[in-house]
């Protein structure tokens, strides 16, 4: 673990991280951009009939952007594009982007089922008052 923590402050370590990972500000400017995202703007992309993989996509500043998870296998590979170019960034920040979206987008149905529920109890009310006289 020590050699590794070395490796990574070298400077071979940082030339090998910017070879493979070459676009990973792009990727950190789009995580640190997403509390601006409204749930209505976040897209599930239907991708087969098993839920093996899961995609998003939304808009930030006109640019169309998609983050998945493809479980193959017993791996989990998670994938960030920007209008259509697959992102070179590490898979860390692309599994930050994809649970952040997905937290946004799942956020926003539970709420709108509490909101449903709370209208649906409103209407039963009203409709007792009206009716039960």
């Amino acid at each position: 673990m020590k050699y590794l923590k070395k490796f990574n402050e070298s400077k071979v370590g940082d030339f090998i991280r910017k070879k493979f990972n070459s676009d990973e500000e792009i990727a950190m400017g789009i995580y640190k951009k997403l509390p601006e995202l409204l749930s209505a703007n976040i897209t599930k992309l239907e991708v087969g009939d098993y839920d093996f993989e899961r995609r998003y996509s939304f808009y930030i500043d006109d640019f169309s952007i998609i983050v998945a998870n493809d479980f193959s296998g017993f791996s989990k590979n998670y994938y960030l594009w920007v209008d259509g170019v697959v992102l070179k960034c590490s898979e860390t920040i692309s599994k930050k982007i994809f649970k952040k979206v997905s937290e946004i987008y799942n956020r926003t149905k539970v709420e709108d089922a509490k909101r449903k529920a709370e209208d649906d109890e409103v209407i039963r009310k009203d409709a007792r008052i009206h009716f039960a006289r």
